[in-house]
């Protein structure tokens, strides 16, 4: 045996078993970041992963989407009911539970059936850990719906929970509205648009009357609205020193 041969010996000896090595690695962290992730309100579970496959293997290949169709939009209940008892039987979840659990194996279209119902059906069910699995289209209907509840709760779905996913637009109205009330909710600057800042700092310069707190805004202030305001602050100054002396 030559030294390549050698060589080629001992690295066939390392790489022994390194596939299985980084499996069980890749493993450990996926379970890390399911751990994570799941102390947030999201993740994945493995018994409903297995259920599912359970179902596809005896509902057929298009079980997931037959069965989510049925829960949401089969009025006599029978293959829901059946689905139910399954869920009810292997995990105890409530009705409630069953459309979060179900909601990854949902297509797009019984996601946006699932939307409609919570919006303006009778659909009771904790929204917040299905909006990682949602379209742009399904999160403005819930933004404006919140914009329409004059960004309070609605079936317990608050405006703080959907600002990951709204869009800059849907968050810059709610912000707007609130603003013009002299309300600043802080849990939504990280998110706001610096058109919209610059719109509010515009108006609070027109309006010599604002009760708007403008300090706490400057952390998201660009130079051009530090400036503009600043500019406001001396012209201010200087027409309420006149007012005072009468020069």
């Amino acid at each position: 045996m030559n030294d390549f041969e050698k060589f080629l010996k001992s690295v066939e000896v390392h790489l022994e078993g390194l596939d299985e090595k980084i499996k069980n690695k890749l493993d450990k962290l996926d379970s890390v970041i399911n751990e994570k992730l799941k102390s947030r309100g999201f993740g994945w579970d493995a018994d409903a992963d297995r259920k599912a496959e359970e179902n596809e293997k005896t509902y057929g290949e298009d079980s997931r989407v037959d069965v989510e169709t049925i829960i949401i939009n089969d009025e006599d209940g029978d293959g829901a009911g059946d689905y139910a008892r399954y869920g009810e039987d292997s995990g105890g979840n409530s009705d409630a539970e069953k459309f979060e659990k179900i909601a990854p194996y949902m297509s797009e279209k019984s996601l946006h059936n699932m939307v409609w119902e919570f919006l303006y059906g009778d659909l009771e069910m904790n929204m917040v850990g299905i909006l990682p699995f949602l379209c742009d289209e399904d999160i403005s209907l819930l933004t404006k719906m919140l914009l329409k509840s004059e960004g309070e709760t609605f079936k317990g779905l608050k405006v703080k929970d959907i600002l990951p996913f709204a869009k800059d637009a849907d968050i810059d109205e709610i912000f707007i509205k609130r603003a013009k009330t002299g309300y600043i909710d802080r849990e939504m600057m990280p998110f706001v648009s610096d058109d919209c800042w610059h719109e509010i700092v515009k108006d609070y310069c027109k309006d010599e009357d604002s009760t708007l707190n403008m300090d706490e805004l400057y952390p998201y202030l660009n130079d051009e609205d530090i400036t503009l305001l600043f500019k406001t602050y001396l012209k201010r100054q200087k027409s309420h020193k006149k007012n005072k002396f009468g020069k």
